[in-house]
This record gives C-alpha cells, sequence and structure tokens, in this order.
C-alpha cells in the first residue's frame, strides 16, 4: 500500500523473493547467500531462492547492537525494489489484528476495490 500515490499492488507471493521465507517446508539448502556485509553498526544479508531463475533477491539489514531486523529489502529486477523499514519494532508484543487490516489501510476510492 503506497498511501503519499493513492495505489496499492497485489503480487502472486510466489513471484517475491520474500515467499521463500514463508513457505511450511522451508530449508536452508534451497536459499543461496549472495552476500553477507558488515557496515558501521549493520549486518547485512543477501539472499536468493535457488529455484527461482530470475534476477530477484532479499537483502535483510540487522543493527549489530541492540541485534534488531532493521529493513528488508526485496528487489525483484535491476529497476524494481520494495523496502520495508522497521521503525517501532516491538518483540514479544500482543499484535493487533486491525493493525494488519489491508482494506481499511487501502487508499482506493471504493468502487475500485474488490469488495
Amino acid at each position: 500500500i503506497n498511501n503519499k500515490i493513492k495505489s496499492i499492488t497485489f503480487y502472486n507471493l510466489a513471484d517475491i523473493p520474500v515467499s521463500l521465507f514463508l513457505y511450511k517446508n522451508f530449508e536452508k539448502k534451497d536459499i543461496q547467500i549472495t552476500g553477507l556485509y558488515e557496515k558501521e553498526n549493520q549486518i547485512i544479508i543477501r539472499m536468493r531462492y535457488k529455484k527461482k531463475r530470475d534476477e530477484s533477491f532479499l537483502e535483510i539489514v540487522f543493527e549489530k547492537n541492540p541485534f534488531l531486523m532493521k529493513k528488508w529489502t526485496i528487489f525483484q529486477s535491476p529497476t524494481n525494489k520494495v523496502e520495508v523499514l522497521l521503525n517501532t519494532l516491538m518483540i514479544n508484543e500482543k499484535n493487533l489484528v486491525s493493525s494488519f487490516d489491508i482494506d481499511k489501510e487501502d487508499p482506493r476510492p471504493k468502487v475500485f476495490r474488490n469488495n
């Protein structure tokens, strides 16, 4: 969901590299680590799903001290990426289901929605 330009984009789960973590049969042998970097207070890991034949990959950025995930970026092609920044990460807190209500956050006019 992009509230700034009032749009929402849907992807088939199989088409994005983050899907490799979401399958129930997730196995380490299916992942190729293509980069591991340390920069200041960060650890950056780049990985790709071996079964995908395209150029897509996933980059995860961790803060070293304290050790926390700060961002992940999905690179779908050299010109297309999706970044997710984790600003106020809460650990071991109860999540409110309403926080993940896409229909509530959808910026499109109701006429263009699927429901």
